[in-house]
């Protein structure tokens, strides 16, 4: 048998009412409630400051003080971050890595 999507309702003393069509077979089912989003459900839009304040209650927000970071940093240069993105980045074509990585021979 197929799937089919039925919209049901569920009543203040936590029953489930739902109109089954005539002819769907008898047998066991596998029940999925999700919830239909309605006007006064729907998540509204967060400012950063909520974010924050949400991963911070819930431990999972960095603190930069407490990650130990050395004094003693140097900025990453220009020069740095394209010879890392060198070596990072793969060509389109295999065989130019490959040619690559042999050098001249």
């Amino acid at each position: 048998m197929d799937a089919i999507t039925l919209n049901a309702v569920i009543s203040k003393d936590r029953q489930l009412i739902v109109e089954l069509p005539d002819d769907l077979p008898e047998g066991p089912v596998r029940l999925v409630i999700q919830p239909i989003a309605t006007p006064d459900k729907v998540a509204k839009e967060i400012t950063r400051g909520e974010l924050q304040a949400q991963l911070a209650a819930a431990g999972l927000l960095a603190n930069l003080s407490e990650l130990e970071i050395p004094d003693d940093l140097e900025e990453v240069t220009e020069e740095d971050l394209e010879e890392l993105d060198h070596m990072i980045t793969v060509p389109l074509n295999i065989d130019a890595l490959i040619d690559e990585e042999r050098g001249d021979y």
